[in-house]
């Protein structure tokens, strides 16, 4: 019983896990479609740059949806499928997104100069400017390199009592089966007492029938001699 509770509780544990990722994945996919219409409908500056954002939160996304489709493989069928479902509609959304993003950063980031040439960001720069601009990518490239090491090292560690959870798990179905045996044991020994106990009194019945005749015999000869 104490181990059944406690693989409950396991199962419990990575189900709060589960569901605290899913929260987390519907934000960062409500923020990506806010992100995309912005980028369909022009309100940007630099479409390059922030289809290039779009891209990374994506991928920030579908390192999420590993960690809880780590987390599902410790719950059972009936209540795994529920999370099964919303993995493949997270992974749906993104893809679908993502392409909406490259399509709308696509036709929107590129237009011919006057001497034949693309400008990917269809703006000229003062020296000023393209100093900030640089600076500006810098900063934004150390953020997202933070960010992905942070989901990086999340998900090791989802990875890893995920890891911890199965096979705690399976130390206890191991000692359950061991425990099953251990029962099937004692019913044998049970079953070869009660054969033995059967047989006992199977001879004491006969013991007393023969005394029994006997005693018959012995009245039936007196009965005789007295006659």
């Amino acid at each position: 019983m104490p181990r059944t509770v406690m693989t409950e509780e396991l199962m419990s544990e990575s189900q709060q896990q589960a569901e605290a990722l899913v929260e987390s994945i519907e934000n960062e996919v409500d923020k990506i479609k806010i992100l995309v219409k912005k980028l369909e409908k022009g309100n940007t500056i630099n479409p390059r740059k922030d289809k290039a954002f779009i891209q990374e939160e994506v991928g920030n996304c579908f390192i999420m949806i590993e960690g809880l489709e780590l987390h599902v493989q410790g719950l059972r069928k009936d209540k795994a499928s529920h999370y099964y479902d919303l993995h493949r509609k997270f992974k749906k959304n993104l893809e679908d997104l993502e392409q909406r993003a490259e399509r709308a950063g696509t036709g929107k980031g590129a237009k011919k100069s006057t001497d034949g040439y693309e400008d990917d960001d269809a703006q000229l720069f003062t020296k000023e400017q393209g100093i900030d601009y640089g600076n500006e990518l810098i900063d934004d490239i150390d953020i997202a390199l933070k960010n992905a090491q942070k989901h990086l090292a999340h998900a090791e560690e989802e990875a890893v009592k995920a890891t911890e959870t199965v096979m705690q798990q399976r130390e206890q179905f191991e000692a359950m089966i061991e425990q099953t045996y251990e029962i099937e044991d004692e019913m044998k020994r049970a079953r070869q007492i009660t054969q033995i106990m059967l047989r006992r009194v199977a001879t004491d019945q006969v013991m007393w029938c023969l005394i029994g005749l006997i005693f018959i015999g012995i009245v039936a000869i007196i009965v005789m001699k007295s006659a």
